[in-house]
């Protein structure tokens, strides 16, 4: 069955009205590559800029019937099979920091090039694809670039029943620092 990760939405609970956010997801688990290997992305393409207008709250899903969230990741996937996915949310501390940018850091770190994961696997983007790490080493290597961590969320998903019939599965989870909430969707299509 083909299911895709999308982003809904996201609320910063800190007092800072502008930020620059980014997000950082690993993938340490997929059909298409080594379960010795895992896949890093940046997503969007550049910061997400939060205004006094905002709130410190921002929604991915434009209004409208069929509307969908920002597409994180898209894969191939067996019933009851399980995927180990994180995610990381990062204030940007340079106005206009590219994903290709942040990207080229993790790259660097990791020791590899980015590349583009096979198809199937996710919309074509760049994806650092090294080694397995953990998540307190990738944590580190995000650190080195220099832009402010606002923490962790644990995205792992396993697919059993009710993935069964095409639908959407919603989550939602406080990160691990407590400065930002989370809502994402599994679509199974």
């Amino acid at each position: 069955m083909k299911v895709s990760l999308e982003i809904d939405s996201l609320e910063i609970h800190a007092k800072k009205e502008r930020w620059k956010i980014y997000f950082t997801l690993a993938v340490f688990s997929s059909g298409h590559f080594n379960s010795d290997q895992m896949a890093v992305i940046v997503l969007p393409e550049l910061p997400i800029l939060f205004t006094k207008k905002t709130d410190n709250a921002w929604s991915f899903v434009p209004e409208g019937a069929g509307a969908e969230g920002l597409l994180a990741f898209c894969d191939t996937v067996d019933p009851d099979s399980y995927t180990r996915i994180g995610l990381w949310a990062h204030h940007s501390r340079e106005a206009l920091r590219a994903s290709g940018e942040v990207l080229q850091g993790v790259s660097s770190a990791l020791g590899t090039a980015p590349s583009l994961i096979p198809p199937g696997v996710s919309t074509p983007a760049l994806w650092a694809v090294a080694p397995a790490l953990g998540v307190s080493v990738l944590g580190a290597i995000f650190k080195g670039i220099g832009d402010r961590d606002l923490g962790f969320i644990n995205l792992d998903e396993r697919f059993g029943s009710e993935f069964s019939k095409p639908g959407i599965v919603k989550r939602k989870q406080v990160s691990s620092s407590g400065l930002f909430t989370l809502n994402w969707k599994w679509v199974r299509n």
